[in-house]
This record gives structure tokens, C-alpha cells and sequence, in this order.
């Protein structure tokens, strides 16, 4: 039976007053009428654990709650493994009170795909004749896939907001899975005008061990859309109100404020905490002292729980290990007793603050009340007592058919080989690979590991729950996970060496040679299991797998910087491939013959190869295949010269929903570069690392360089620096993957030399193009060959500046297009300044009409410094310097500007002659509003709710456009900018 309160706590509020946050209020009130004026916002809540992260944005959400659309989830550890479970939890619960034609009117045109993860949606869609049951995916039979969920989960949401502004609390988003967070952008970029206000809280540090999280922000950063708030500890003057508050008295010890200030360090959930236990002991408040003194909330937890009786805290310790909000019925499942004798343990767990009760329409939900209440809890609960519980839950959990999520609480409670634990995690590994779902597929592999030794015959079950030809494995869709599918598929060999079983041998070296490959960047290990597998194939009659493992070998010499092998390989697969009709191995051999002849400037043959595997992939509901060619069809095009034909094609190919894995926004940020759109080229980057990060993706993270060296151009060294070391994180060797990690040396080159150190720049530029030289990747070799002669001039290298134009000229016979005869002039000019002018401006001109707004303007500074006269050499001048305004390129624009002002008056005019006023961005032009006002950048950066360096980054645009030397100089253009909305 619980024991009643102690006198000292009669009266003592449960949830008392938020004190000390008055600050933090105004401001998340501000971007709450942000978001009613029309724009999404997002506001992401970090401190330390117990500092009022979630008591803070609930106080919000309540004042607000009369006005808009309140709906709210929180995140845990262990909490549900299924897609997009922040956002579904959230509005399962609005749409659980609401009648099911309002349902359907919220979900729209969307209403069968929501029906698939919102049991509301479900119901709703069961009550219309005729669409009772539906299809999962008409189209393909399978689960609609992520991004087809995304624009769903889109359109309700523009739905709801259409009534009433929306208020979305996501708490402890740190825990959060990937696929809420990448909603979460996703959804930001497609109603940038809603009045929606996304509320998240996240405890610093776990945040920044986050594998997607911080991309996120980072995207949501550059696109102005997230306001950081910071939550600090308490003062004294908030840790003595809150004491009052809880004491109901109009003062308190001085004492006491001391003891708690200093004791909980000023966090709230530590103050109440200390402040009760001292009332429960009865202690002098004027000397506070404690016989048991909670040094964590771990110590106060186990305090509170030690009161329950045994039952309840039996309970309390299950929804510990349950780790997550759990409906009633499911929690009686769990523990194996009806229903209606649960109620009186949850309400008496619910009155003690440590569970919270959730009603959804006729639902009841409970969770623990607080994520370090729910850790202290469970680290409390005897080891043995603990695996038993988790083995409840996960038998629950299998005979909800949700294997994915039982597998956690099997692996926590399992001895080694335990039957039971390894069936559930097989199993679910079926029901994963059977889905396609590779990101899920690698943790419970990665478990398996765990829980099967490596003489473990039932990795020969494991091997039976995969798909034999799984599109993850042939497209190399594995990001970062190589090192665990190796693991597993090296255990399975060695159950497999004395089976005879050829087939399924050649299974698995077929798996190991593609995650050796890019996975593990391995090329040697990787040929030898593709070699294998292709001969294990051929002996057991299987020509289609033999022709599949044949092109793997073929990608494998792009891996190791073959491309002429690769392209052998590859002519050999499609021929083969065309006798036998076989559309799989054709589709895949004439993609990558495209891919070569792009980059080896051969076209005509690129757009025939590539266009004739997206039609059979397109006829085979190969849809990750049609993306892959469409993108790769958009980069033949940039290579080629036809930029805007290219960015058309590009836009197209970002519309599939396939074009995350298809590499599509990695591709497209190469031709941004060649187009000299800087902005872009960091902004999509910094958008697909948002839905997946680059980190550990040899296929991606080569995209970071381009990212760098545009954002070195705009003279944002920090962000150019943070970058590259992404990038050079992941690939192990110089020679990994030379076709991807040779951009590196090139991003490094060209930054050292921008930044006055031609010298070493040179020598990494120079590295870089003998890389792709020996790969024969003609056309990547001549765009660093650029830049590398570049780099040569300025460092008084003439001879080696000669070397490499001459280089270019030879490719310029050689290799098809319109971009790779002027990128031969701006090399030659380079390299003879003394008769320079005449073939740097008509590269100019040439690259100006193909849209390679960079280059051009390199070509017309070039043709300026070698003008004959003042003149021409200001007009060529005033050329480049207008370019590279219009690339946002800050760093090389000072420079043309300080060579401008030594010729004269015309010289110094056109220095200071910029974009004007109308060449601003929409932000550039609110901060060069406020400067020209007087505002240092910290107070802009605070009224615009941005960061003060991304202010700084925007001023130094602004003065480039504007010709000021610096921000002193705004306000005399004040008349021009106008005054704009005023601000607070």
C-alpha cells in the first residue's frame, strides 16, 4: 500500500511555476508570430539533462494552445524503430479525436498512404465504400517507399496548418530515428510559407553524437528556416523564485538558495528534486543538510521508487525497460494481466509525477514521466530481473508482428546462441530485406553478431532470410555499415566452406565483393570474392548471376581508378547480356558505359548508352536505376558544356523518389559549380548530408569537396574548412576510390592557393589531375588542370603552368562538348600572360554564353591583367568583378577590386561599382538594412534570428555587391535599400 505524503509536502505543487525563463519565452513567442505571419520555423531547445528543455516548450505550446493546432511525440533510446515514428506519434493522436470525415478531409489526396502508418487514417479510409483494404502500393505491390510517405505526411500537415497556425513539439530529439529527422527538413523545404512552428529539445551532447541530426540543422541553417535556443542553467535569483514558488512563501533562507544553487548546479529538475527531498526529511531550511543527499536524480528516482509498493514498482520498471509511450492494452500484453486490474497501479504511478497519462479520443498511453527518470529506473533493476522483463516485452512485441522492434529487448536479455533471441532477429531481417529496408537491415546484422558465434551453424539461417538478389547489395546502397554486413557474410562463408553448397556461395562472395568494394573501399579482397563469385555462378549454371558478378568486377576497376578496365568488363557484360535478352545485366552494363563515356568526354555515346538503360529500367520498375541514368544522363550534359540543358534534367532527376540513393543532388552539386552557383553548391550539399549523412559514404562524401571549395570561394573559411575534414574523414588512402577522392586534393589545392599558397596548392592540384590522368578520366582532369595551372603562375611555376595547358589543349582535340576547347584558352592564357588578352576574353565570352558564370569571369580577369592598355584592362576588370558578384566568389572579387583601384579614376569607379541593391537576396537585404541602421552583427543576428557569423557572411556578400570596402560604408546606400518592415 503507498505510503501518504509527509506532512512537509501537503501542498507542495507537482509541476510548480516556470520561473527564470522569462527571456526564453520572449523570444520562442517572437518565432511563434514568425510562423503566424506565414513561415515555417523551426526552434530547436538544447541544454543539459534536467535543465527544463521540455517543461519550457510545454509552457509554450499551453499559452499558444487556445489559438493554434497543439500536437507533440517525444523520442527515447529504445523507443518504436518503425519509419517516420515522431511525426506519425504525434498525429495519430489529433487525428484519434477528431471524426473520421475530418480525417479524411486533413489527409486529402494522401489518405492511402497515411492509412498505412496512422491507424486514424486507416479507420477513416475503411468507412468509404470501395476503399476498404488498400493496396500498400498500387503500383509495385510493395510499401510505398520513404519519400512517397514524406509527401504525404506534406500534405496533411499543409492541411491542418490551413485552419489554425501549428504548434509541433518533438521532444528529446536526439533519440529520434533518421527518417523523422530527414521528414522534419523535408517538410521545412516544402511549406516554407505555412504557419507552422516545430518546437524540438535535445540534450547537447547526445545531439552532437547524432548520425543524422546535426546535418539536419545544418541544412535548416542555411536556408534561415531554425532559430537556436540555448537553455542555461538557472541563476541564483531563478533558483530562489522556483524555491518560493514550490514553498508558497514570499521569501526563503538565504542559506537554502546557496546550498540548492551550488548542490543542483541550477538546474530545475535538481532543484525541485533537492528542495523536496530536504521537506521529506524534515530538514532546517536555514541549515540544509541532508542524511541521504540525492547526487542525482538517479538517487532521488531510486528514493521515490523504494516508496511504491511492490507491484507498482514492478510496473514502473517494465514501462523502464519498455523505454517508450505504450498504449494500455499493449502494456497488458507485456505483463500478462487484464486490463481493468492495471488501473489502480498507473493512476497512482500517474499522481506521483513519475508517469504520464495520455487520452487520445478513447486511447489511454503511459510513459515514463521523464527520460532520466526512465535511465535511473532502469539502471536501478537487478541484472537478471532486467533481462526477464526485456524478454517480455519483446514476446510482446513478436506477437505484434513488430520484429524490428523486439530485437533490442532480445539482444538485451540473451546468453549467447540464445534460440529464442536469434529465431526474432532473423525473422526480422527477412521482413527488412524483403522491404528493401537496408538502413534496418545493418543493425540487426550488426546484432547477430552479437548473439552468434562465428562456428554458429544457424548463420546458415541468417543467410536463408536474405534476398538473393537484394537491390541494396547490387546498387551499393550500403552508407556506412560496410564493416558489419563484412562481418557477417565472412562468418557465413565459413559455414559455408564444407557445405558444397555452390549457389549460396556464390551468394555471399557476390555480397562481399560489392561491400569490400565501395563499402570498405577494398578492391584487391573485393576482386578476388567477385572473381569467385562469378565462377561459383558459372559452375552451377546460373548466367544471370554470373553476368551480374561480372559487372561487379567491372565497377570494382572503377573502385581501384581503371576506368579503360571498367569499360572493358562492362562492353563485355553487355554483350553477353544482349544474346541473352537479360535486361537486368544489360540495364546495369549500359549504365555504367554511359557513366565512363561521360566522363571520359565521349557524349554521343553517353546519351545512347545512358538513354536506352533508363528506358529498360523505366519498363522494369527498376526505379533506382532510372534515377541513377537520368543523373547521370544531367552530369554528361554539364561535362558536355550544356549547363542549363543540364540543370533542367537535374531538376527532373531530384523529383524521383529514388534520387537520395541515386547520388542525384551530389552530381547535381558539380554542375552548380561549373555554373559558378556558389550558394548552391553548399546548399545541396548541406541538404542531402541533412537526409543522410555524407560521413562514411565513399559514394557521397566526395561531394563535401566541391562544398568546400565553393564555400572558400565565398569566404567562408570555417565552413570550408569543417568540409573538407568531412570529406577526407572517409576515405582511408589517397587511391580509395580515385575517381571520388581525387576531388579532394583538387578542393585542398585550390583553397591553399586562394588563400595566398600557391606553392602547396600546386602540388596537391597537380597530385590530383595525375590521379584522374592515370584513371583516363579525361573530362574530370581537364576542370583540375584549371585550377592547377592556376595554382602554377602564381607560384613562379612557369614551366609547370606551361605543362598543364598543353595537357588541356591535347584533351581539347580528343574529347567532345563545347565547355572543353575554352577551358583550354583560360589554361593557355594563364600560362602566357604576355600574350594573353586576345585568348582570355575569347574564352570569356564563350564560357560566359555557356553559363559558366565562374570561369568567365576567371577568363576576363585574366584578359584584364594582361590588357596592353588602362582602358581595356578596366572594362575586363569590371567584367570580372561583376562575375564574380554574380557567384557570390567575395575572395577573388577583393582581389579585382584592389587591382581596379590602382588604375585610375575609371579603375576606382568601377571598383566600387557592384551589383547594386537589386542584386541582394531577400536575407542580404534585411542585414544590410540593419547595418546600414547601425547594428552590430550579434544585434542583427538576434532580431533575425540567424547566427552572428552567418550575419558576418552576408555582410561580406552585401559589400562585394554593393562595392563597399566594409560595413561602415552601408549607409550612405541607406535611400536604396530602403527601410523595410521595422523591426522589434
Amino acid at each position: 500500500m503507498t505510503q501518504p505524503a509527509p506532512p512537509h509536502l501537503i501542498g507542495i505543487p507537482l509541476r510548480p511555476a516556470l520561473v527564470g525563463r522569462d527571456a526564453e519565452l520572449a523570444a520562442l513567442d517572437e518565432q511563434m508570430a514568425l510562423a503566424r505571419a506565414g513561415a515555417f520555423r523551426v526552434v530547436l531547445v538544447t541544454g543539459e539533462p534536467g535543465v527544463g528543455k521540455s517543461r519550457l516548450v510545454s509552457e509554450l505550446a499551453e499559452r499558444h494552445s487556445g489559438s493554434a493546432v497543439v500536437v507533440g511525440s517525444r523520442a527515447f533510446e529504445l523507443g518504436m524503430t518503425y519509419s517516420l515514428a515522431l511525426w506519425v506519434e504525434a498525429f495519430e493522436r489529433l487525428l484519434g479525436s477528431v471524426p473520421q470525415a475530418e480525417v479524411r478531409r486533413l489527409c486529402g489526396s494522401s489518405v492511402r498512404d497515411l492509412a498505412l502508418v496512422l491507424r486514424s487514417a486507416r479507420r477513416a479510409l475503411g468507412g468509404v465504400p470501395g476503399q476498404e483494404n488498400p493496396e500498400p502500393f498500387p503500383e509495385s505491390g510493395r510499401d510505398p517507399d520513404p519519400e512517397r510517405l514524406l509527401r504525404a505526411l506534406t500534405e496533411l500537415i499543409d492541411n491542418v496548418s490551413a485552419g489554425r497556425p501549428v504548434i509541433v513539439v518533438l521532444d528529446d530529439v536526439h533519440n529520434a530515428d533518421a527518417s523523422s529527422w530527414q521528414a522534419l527538413y523535408h517538410i521545412a523545404r516544402r511549406l516554407p510559407g505555412r504557419p507552422v512552428l516545430v518546437l524540438a529539445t535535445a540534450r547537447t551532447a547526445d545531439l552532437a553524437r547524432h548520425p543524422v541530426g546535426p546535418q539536419v540543422l545544418a541544412g535548416l541553417d542555411q536556408d534561415d528556416a531554425l532559430a537556436r535556443l540555448w537553455l542555461r542553467a538557472l541563476t541564483d535569483e531563478s533558483v530562489a523564485a522556483l524555491a518560493r514558488a514550490m514553498l508558497g512563501a514570499g521569501d526563503v533562507p538565504p542559506a537554502l538558495v546557496s546550498w540548492l544553487a551550488e548542490r543542483s548546479r541550477g538546474y530545475p529538475l535538481f532543484v525541485v528534486g533537492l528542495l523536496r527531498a530536504l521537506l521529506e526529511e524534515g530538514a532546517d531550511l536555514t541549515q540544509p543538510r541532508l542524511a541521504r543527499v540525492p547526487e542525482s536524480l538517479a538517487g532521488r528516482v531510486a528514493l521515490l521508487v523504494g516508496r511504491l509498493d511492490p507491484a507498482d514498482r514492478e510496473l514502473l520498471e517494465i514501462l523502464a525497460v519498455i523505454g517508450g509511450r505504450i498504449d494500455a492494452h499493449g502494456l497488458a500484453r507485456v505483463v500478462g494481466q487484464p486490463l481493468d486490474r492495471l488501473g489502480v497501479p498507473l493512476e497512482r504511478l500517474t499522481r506521483s509525477r513519475l508517469v504520464r497519462e495520455y487520452e487520445t479520443g478513447h486511447r489511454l498511453s503511459y510513459e515514463i514521466a521523464h527520460p532520466l527518470v526512465q535511465d535511473a529506473i532502469y539502471e536501478s533493476i537487478g541484472g537478471a530481473r532486467r533481462r526477464t522483463f526485456h524478454r517480455l516485452v519483446g514476446r510482446a512485441l513478436v506477437a505484434a508482428g513488430n520484429f524490428g522492434a523486439a530485437a533490442p529487448h532480445y539482444l538485451r536479455s540473451a546468453d549467447p546462441g540464445d534460440q529464442e533471441a536469434v529465431d526474432t532477429l532473423i525473422r526480422a531481417v527477412r521482413q527488412t530485406e524483403e522491404r528493401n529496408l537496408y538502413t534496418e537491415t545493418l543493425p540487426l546484422l550488426a546484432a547477430l553478431l552479437d548473439v552468434l558465434g562465428p562456428d554458429d551453424q544457424r548463420w546458415l539461417e541468417v543467410l536463408a532470410a536474405m534476398t538473393w538478389r537484394a537491390d541494396w547489395v547490387v546498387d551499393h546502397l550500403v552508407e556506412d555499415g560496410a564493416a558489419t554486413a563484412i562481418a557477417v557474410m565472412r562468418r557465413i562463408e565459413r559455414q559455408l566452406a564444407a557445405s558444397g553448397d555452390r549457389h549460396r556461395e556464390g551468394i555471399v562472395q557476390f555480397r562481399l565483393a560489392s561491400f569490400l568494394a565501395i563499402g570498405a573501399g577494398q578492391p584487391d579482397e573485393a576482386t578476388a570474392a567477385g572473381q569467385r563469385a562469378r565462377e561459383l555462378f558459372a559452375a552451377e549454371g546460373h548466367a544471370d548471376l554470373a553476368l551480374l558478378a561480372l559487372n561487379e568486377l567491372g565497377w570494382i576497376r572503377y573502385c581501384a581508378g581503371d576506368l579503360p578496365g571498367h569499360r572493358a568488363l562492362a562492353l563485355d557484360v553487355c554483350e553477353k547480356a544482349e544474346e541473352r535478352g537479360d535486361r537486368m545485366a544489360l540495364i546495369q552494363s549500359l549504365g555504367a558505359l554511359g557513366c565512363i563515356a561521360a566522363i571520359q568526354g565521349r557524349f554521343g555515346d553517353a546519351a545512347r548508352q545512358l538513354g536506352r538503360s533508363m528506358d529498360l529500367a523505366r519498363g522494369a520498375g527498376k526505379r533506382y536505376r532510372y534515377a541513377w541514368n537520368l543523373a547521370m544522363s544531367a552530369l554528361a550534359q554539364a561535362l558536355a558544356g550544356r549547363l542549363a540543358a543540364s540543370r533542367a534534367t537535374f531538376e527532373q532527376a531530384m523529383h524521383e523518389p529514388e534520387a537520395g540513393d541515386a547520388v542525384t543532388a551530389e552530381w547535381f552539386a558539380l554542375c552548380d559549380w561549373l555554373s559558378g552557383r556558389l550558394d548552391d553548391v553548399v546548399r545541396r550539399v548541406s541538404r542531402s548530408a541533412a537526409r543522410r549523412p555524407l560521413a562514411g559514404s565513399r559514394r557521397r562524401a566526395w561531394a563535401a569537396a566541391f562544398a568546400a571549395r565553393a564555400a572558400a570561394e565565398a569566404g567562408q573559411q570555417d565552413t570550408a574548412a569543417r568540409l573538407l575534414g568531412l570529406a577526407s574523414a572517409t576515405y582511408d588512402r589517397p587511391d580509395d576510390v580515385p575517381g571520388w577522392s581525387s576531388w579532394l586534393p583538387w578542393a585542398a589545392g585550390a583553397m591553399a592557393t586562394l588563400a595566398g599558397d600557391p606553392a602547396a596548392g600546386h602540388d596537391l592540384l597537380d597530385q590530383a589531375a595525375g590521379r584522374l590522368r592515370a584513371m583516363e578520366a579525361a573530362m574530370f582532369e581537364a576542370v583540375v588542370l584549371v585550377d592547377a595551372t592556376e595554382a602554377a603562375v602564381a607560384a613562379g611555376r612557369a614551366d609547370a603552368a606551361v605543362a598543364h595547358s598543353r595537357r588541356l589543349a591535347e584533351l581539347s582535340r580528343t574529347v567532345e562538348g563545347e565547355l572543353i576547347a575554352p577551358l583550354a584558352q583560360l589554361a593557355q592564357a594563364q600560362a602566357a600572360p604576355d600574350r594573353a588578352a586576345a585568348a582570355a576574353t575569347e574564352a570569356a565570352d564563350a564560357l560566359d554564353r555557356l553559363g559558366g558564370r565562374l570561369y568567365g569571369a576567371m577568363a576576363a580577369e585574366v584578359a584584364g591583367n594582361a590588357a596592353t592598355s588602362r582602358g581595356a584592362a578596366v572594362e575586363m576588370l569590371a567584367r570580372a568583378a561583376a562575375g564574380y558578384d554574380g557567384c557570390g566568389a567575395v575572395v577573388r572579387r577583393g582581389r579585382v577590386a584592389e587591382r581596379l583601384a590602382g588604375l585610375g579614376y575609371r579603375g576606382r569607379l568601377a571598383a566600387l561599382a557592384g551589383g547594386g541593391p537589386a542584386s541582394l537576396t531577400p536575407r542580404e537585404l534585411d542585414v544590410a538594412r540593419l547595418a546600414a541602421r547601425g547594428f552590430t552583427a550579434a544585434e542583427i543576428g538576434r532580431q533575425l534570428f540567424i547566427g552572428t557569423r552567418t550575419v558576418e557572411t552576408h555582410l561580406a556578400h552585401v559589400c562585394a555587391k554593393l562595392g563597399c570596402r566594409s560595413k561602415r560604408e552601408l549607409p550612405r546606400f541607406s535611400a536604396e535599400l530602403g527601410r523595410g518592415p521595422e523591426t522589434p
